[in-house]
């Protein structure tokens, strides 16, 4: 069994049109070489996208995860734009990385919304 880190968020770098597309399809695969899979799970995707905006613009609320040999797939129930883009000055982000929900200055809003569906709410 995978190990979940509830206040991490994996930061998947992609280039504009894929985003559209994990978009659209409201997941995330991670595959092919096995160090571009995710070794931690995790309730939050962050979308880096590559030059020109160089930011993180966007974060996923994971619902659900199907790892296979493969790969894994990040199944997602929400997407949020987040009102800054987060640049990344010092280096692009190309496969993934893990950052804490506080980098990204969504810590309380991420935190309530995510206990929000487990006191109740409707997923």
């Amino acid at each position: 069994m995978v190990q979940k880190k509830t206040q991490k968020v994996i930061v998947r770098g992609m280039k504009k049109e894929w985003f559209i597309d994990h978009f659209k399809d409201m997941e995330v695969y991670f595959g092919g070489d096995p160090r571009g899979v995710p070794a931690y799970d995790s309730d939050f995707i962050g979308f880096y996208l590559e030059a020109p905006d160089s930011a993180i613009t966007h974060i996923g609320l994971v619902d659900q995860i199907e790892r296979d040999s493969d790969g894994a797939t990040f199944h997602l129930k929400a997407v949020i734009k987040l009102d800054e883009p987060i640049k990344v000055a010092d280096h692009a982000i190309r496969k993934q990385e893990y950052w804490e929900l506080k980098e990204l200055g969504i810590d309380k809003i991420g935190l309530i919304f995510n206990n929000f569906f487990k006191i109740g709410g409707t997923s």
